[in-house]
């Protein structure tokens, strides 16, 4: 009921006329010391000092806050150790934090205005981070850097940053045209505002809170793990001037109620991992210019049973493809045989279905990478 709040007490002079009631002014007294300190134990702030920190110091005599090991709560880092400006929050920095078993977790973290950037993974895993509050000085901060944080609710982000800016606690660059971070801890659906063009690295990642998400068609690039983990989602409506997918994959990794996916025509190549661990998933729709399918795309994919492979693809390759896809059955080629490099690409059980006047196939009946094909029908 106190938290938050400073209580001051004034005691009474003592008159000479009064010594006789020491007694009763003694335990009055004892009575406003004990609820002093009461109120003085429940309201809970940082009171992280220099000693609380590691740190390096750089040949400009800047430093770089390299570790943690004070109170959790509202952790403010000072602008200042040892009349040194402090600069910078090394990579995995506030990680260690949480490694050390401290009783105290973070909720919410403040750099001074003398920060300029912030390391890879430095806040990752702090568990109780809710709020992260970035002045206008903090232009550079290496994804992801507040990773598996799964109560993270709000990014503030200075109104002069020149580099990233917050609409309603979402973390954007400043010129909207990327969507650089979503608070994980949030829950049900989310619009992204139009005129994003890019969803960045990870963004969504560990989202598991998020039931719906809507992208505007303004979006053209997918970065690496951008939606993986986000268990909540079923079904995503990708934009139709989608272009990319990351090549480094697992976009949608693990995406474990997923049931559908209609990949855009603009999208000519599925990149590794890209739909891995996504067991629900029943039906995909891939586009009519791809090319080319990597290592894993839909390994794991245990619900679904039959994909079609438009005429344009060429290559299959890495290994693994449809690989724990176990109640796979039917693989419908609508051109001629692509170039496969690797193995394991297609679980026991599936029929390779290709068209009579494809070429590069065996002869109807004959195996195909170890399975049997057949002639479709138009």
């Amino acid at each position: 009921m106190f938290s938050g709040m400073l209580l001051k007490f004034t005691l009474p002079k003592i008159h000479p006329s009064q010594v006789h009631k020491g007694f009763h002014m003694s335990k009055r007294l004892s009575i406003l010391i004990l609820l002093q300190f009461t109120i003085s134990s429940n309201t809970h702030s940082a009171s992280a000092n220099a000693d609380d920190f590691r740190f390096e110091i750089s040949e400009e005599q800047t430093l770089t806050i390299t570790g943690y090991r004070g109170p959790g709560g509202e952790v403010v880092i000072p602008s200042e150790i040892e009349g040194k400006p402090v600069t910078a929050v090394g990579h995995r920095a506030f990680m260690d934090h949480v490694q050390g078993n401290h009783d105290r977790m973070i909720t919410s973290i403040r750099f001074p205005e003398t920060v300029t950037s912030v390391g890879r993974e430095a806040f990752r895993e702090n568990r109780q981070l809710t709020d992260v509050f970035i002045p206008a000085s903090l232009t550079e901060i290496t994804r992801p850097a507040f990773s598996r944080c799964p109560r993270l609710m709000n990014f503030h982000i200075h109104e002069d940053n020149p580099a990233y800016r917050s609409v309603d606690g979402v973390f954007f660059t400043r010129d909207m045209e990327e969507i650089r971070h979503y608070p994980q801890g949030r829950e049900g659906d989310y619009v992204i505002p139009q005129g994003v063009i890019r969803i960045r690295d990870e963004a969504f990642r560990w989202a598991t809170g998020l039931t719906e998400i809507t992208i505007p068609d303004s979006v053209t690039w997918i970065g690496k793990q951008a939606f993986r983990g986000c268990e909540g989602l079923t079904e995503i409506t990708l934009p139709k001037h989608l272009e990319t997918l990351a090549r480094q994959g697992r976009h949608f990794m693990d995406c474990v109620n997923l049931k559908k996916i209609v990949i855009p025509d603009g999208v000519t190549d599925i990149p590794q991992h890209a739909f891995s661990g996504c067991t629900s998933l029943e039906e995909v729709v891939l586009p009519e210019n791809l090319a080319s399918i990597q290592q894993s795309a839909f390994q794991d994919c245990s619900s679904l049973t039959q994909i079609t492979i438009p005429a344009n693809v060429r290559q299959i390759r890495g290994g693994q493809v449809f690989a724990g896809c176990d109640k796979l059955e039917r693989i419908v080629f609508l051109g001629d045989a692509p170039e496969v490099s690797g193995r394991d690409h297609f679980p026991e059980g599936v029929t390779i279905f290709r068209k009579a006047s494809a070429s590069g196939w065996p002869e109807p009946g004959e195996d195909w990478q170890g399975r049997p094909t057949v002639i479709t029908s138009p």
